[in-house]
């Protein structure tokens, strides 16, 4: 049974690296890269884009930050409002939000949208 279990936890160490987000370098990269195969850009043209969606990436990702920052002290000030078990039906209630948002940013993306019969 060791022999299983440690098999498990190598081929699971792998799979987390493959989901590694890309750093904004290679997101902006791989963005000028596409354009400039698909608009037959110009060297000083894909250098331009690329800073551009380098300046978009990161000013995005700090706006992320900001607003994970605004959501952890918006719930800090929750649960000083609800009792525990007001606050504990009231984080079940946000994941199931999240997780119904997700599966439907999920069909867009796949071309689906929610209600579609198809």
């Amino acid at each position: 049974m060791a022999g299983t279990s440690a098999f498990a936890q190598q081929t699971e160490a792998p799979r987390t690296k493959a989901k590694q987000r890309p750093t904004p370098e290679q997101m902006a990269q791989r963005m000028s890269d596409r354009m400039a195969q698909r608009y037959e850009l110009t060297d000083a043209q894909k250098q331009q884009v690329y800073d551009l969606s380098l300046q978009q990436v990161q000013s995005m990702q700090e706006h992320r930050r900001q607003m994970v920052a605004e959501r952890k002290a918006a719930d800090e000030k929750m649960k000083g409002i609800l009792t525990e078990k007001q606050y504990k039906q009231w984080k079940e209630d946000q994941a199931k939000m999240m997780r119904t948002a997700k599966h439907d940013r999920g069909a867009k993306h796949a071309g689906k949208h929610h209600g579609d019969k198809k």
